[in-house]
């Protein structure tokens, strides 16, 4: 009795590789989407639980390996808990990071904007400083996070670090309100009046400082007065 092959022709072969090739692709996609819901569930929570809980928060930060945080939002997460702890925390949570995101211009704006916070000047501050002003050299949120770095540090970086600060203070002063804003705010007003070329593009606001800090910090204020110095960050909440 003869035997019948059957013969498969290519296309029909081509249709199920491409088949297995869709479902693999269509796997991958939902475990990507899991994988960051997932992430953003573990973020939120560990905020809120440092909002309840700060030490169980810390705990959970810590134990809890990298690659299975599900990326940046909780490696976002451990920077945020860790900066309330102690310098050495606070500059570990950023470096590990910036290991995972070299390129990340916004990371290495924060971390220098820690380490100021922490007065810590030098070679690992202005590193920082460098590798975002490199990395985002039109970025309006880096040039006013540096131009208050800037402020507290002008006098005690390297040239190098001061030349490159120029052309973002310059982005900086086109938004001179947002500017003195986030100075008064960072407690930086007085040092950025004595940068240079903020003191010249600033003269008015500048030479009403002192006038307007007193002011403010009077103990007995009327209503307008008490709002005008909200909206100018001169006072908090």
């Amino acid at each position: 009795m003869a035997t019948t092959a059957t013969a498969t022709s290519p296309q029909s072969s081509v249709q199920a590789g491409f088949c297995s090739i869709r479902f693999a692709l269509g796997l991958s996609a939902l475990a990507l989407a899991l994988s960051q819901l997932l992430g953003q569930v573990f973020h939120q929570n560990l905020l809120d639980w440092h909002r309840q809980d700060a030490s169980q928060a810390r705990q959970l930060a810590t134990s809890v390996p990298v690659f299975w945080n599900f990326g940046n939002k909780a490696l976002d997460t451990r920077v945020v808990l860790r900066r309330g702890e102690s310098f050495e925390a606070m500059r570990a949570a950023h470096l590990e990071r910036l290991a995972m995101n070299p390129a990340n211009a916004r990371y290495w704006s924060r971390y220098a904007v820690d380490l100021q916070r922490h007065h810590h000047q030098g070679e690992s501050l202005e590193q920082a400083v460098t590798r975002a002003l490199q990395l985002a050299p039109h970025s309006i949120e880096t040039a006013l996070e540096q131009s208050v770095i800037a402020a507290f540090n002008w006098r005690d970086v390297s040239d190098p670090t001061r030349r490159a600060w120029e052309h973002h203070l310059d982005l900086a002063l086109d938004r001179p309100k947002v500017l003195v804003y986030h100075a008064n705010r960072s407690g930086v007003a007085q040092a950025l009046c004595e940068v240079p070329r903020a003191r010249e593009n600033l003269q008015d606001w500048c030479s009403r400082l002192p006038a307007y800090q007193a002011a403010c910090s009077a103990t007995s204020k009327n209503p307008e007065v008490y709002q005008w110095c909200l909206r100018a960050g001169l006072l908090t909440p």
